[in-house]
């Protein structure tokens, strides 16, 4: 295992896509592309926990996704067109993972809350898996707003939040991602 992150999952014109952070499925520093401090390889696979419902009961599931197409050898994952992270911008990827299985749950695009809509001071929640714990306890922690979703961050149509996050909660939300 080279390292270990979070996601969440987005259901868009009957896809799924797995969401985490671009340094989750790089091991790189976004803007700068420096190794994050463990294995100089890139990973060439996630292996992901997907929480689903059966009878009522939480379960969960491993699943390896590959990152790069087996016969060109591009990486599968989209970024931001305006914003990639090797030029200063977000640092979030969205990784296509086919069609939906109807036991997991996702988030729909079409109805999702516009960033723009909340303010400073807005409570917000990051859940993860900090040092390595187990999928079965996510950790929920409290998040504040702390720019101005409305006006992005620093020329990107980002925002921040304020939160005493750790290591292993990039990507925030659900599956827990082996990287």
């Amino acid at each position: 295992m080279l390292d270990q992150g979070t996601g969440f999952l987005v259901r868009h014109e009957e896809q799924l896509y797995l969401i985490t952070n671009w340094h989750v499925v790089t091991c790189r520093k976004p803007v700068t592309g420096e190794n994050n401090g463990g294995s100089s390889s890139l990973p060439e696979y996630l292996e992901v926990s997907f929480p689903f419902l059966l009878g009522g009961d939480l379960y969960w599931t491993l699943q390896r996704l590959n990152l790069y197409d087996t016969h060109t050898r591009k990486a599968r994952w989209l970024v931001h067109p305006y914003a990639p992270p090797m030029k200063g911008g977000t640092d979030v990827i969205a990784l296509p993972i086919g069609k939906e299985p109807s036991s997991v749950y996702a988030y729909s695009l079409e109805d999702a809350l516009d960033p723009r809509e909340l303010s400073p001071g807005a409570e917000l929640s990051i859940v993860g898996y900090p040092f390595k714990v187990n999928p079965s306890t996510a950790i929920w922690t409290r998040a504040t707003v702390a720019s101005e979703p409305p006006h992005g961050f620093e020329d990107d149509p980002v925002y921040l939040v304020d939160a005493r996050s750790r290591p292993g909660q990039s990507g925030s939300s659900s599956p827990q991602i082996l990287v």
